[in-house]
């Protein structure tokens, strides 16, 4: 969470950045959709838009190419707009078997998050995905800045989510170009002292 929020604030100051495109990727149900909202929400932007695949069900292929090229129009009116991309693989309606997607959400998503906002604006773009490697096959992992690894979570002894990389003690790897980064938001929440029963 506090490497996203830096990377928000950098380009916020910055004079020659004016786009930056963030993926969260981990396993589903690690969070980060709720990370990608608690960032959206803390950065304070005046055009905060989610597109999720909740919101096209029953809608044409062209009709979603649109309503995202249209997120994305707007986006670029406002001088700070922050747009998610949540569940990219269920966007791009991906299934393994095949492998079978929408090549028109692909090439409007490729467009959409290459494109820089005119001068004075500034435009983040975060993604969520369960499969880097699939995103890399479809090659729009390359789209994206920057990628971070969100851990799986596992319950803690209380039955409390506990992400994996928080419990267990790593041993550190310098080779590693993965930035190290705080607890997710949720894990805060979910440490707090259980009540005793009655």
């Amino acid at each position: 969470l506090e490497s996203a929020n830096g990377l928000i604030r950098q380009l916020k100051g910055s004079e020659r950045t004016s786009l930056l495109s963030v993926l969260f990727e981990g396993p589903a149900g690690a969070g980060k959709t709720a990370l990608a909202a608690s960032i959206a929400l803390q950065s304070e932007f005046p055009f905060v838009k989610l597109i999720s695949p909740e919101s096209f069900v029953g809608i044409s292929e062209a009709g979603k190419a649109m309503a995202i090229a249209r997120v994305f129009d707007d986006a670029h009116k406002s001088p700070l707009s922050l747009v998610v991309l949540d569940d990219l693989e269920r966007l791009l309606e991906y299934v393994r078997i095949g492998p079978r997607f929408s090549n028109v959400v692909l090439q409007t998503l490729l467009v959409c998050i290459k494109k820089a906002p005119k001068p004075g604006h500034k435009l983040v773009v975060i993604g969520t995905s369960s499969s880097a490697s699939v995103l890399e096959h479809l090659e729009l992992l390359d789209v994206f800045n920057v990628s971070l690894h969100v851990p799986p979570l596992t319950p803690d002894p209380c039955g409390n989510p506990c992400p994996d990389a928080i419990r267990a003690p790593l041993a550190p790897d310098l080779a590693s170009p993965t930035p190290l980064r705080s607890p997710p938001a949720h894990f805060a929440a979910a440490s707090s002292p259980v009540p005793p029963l009655p």
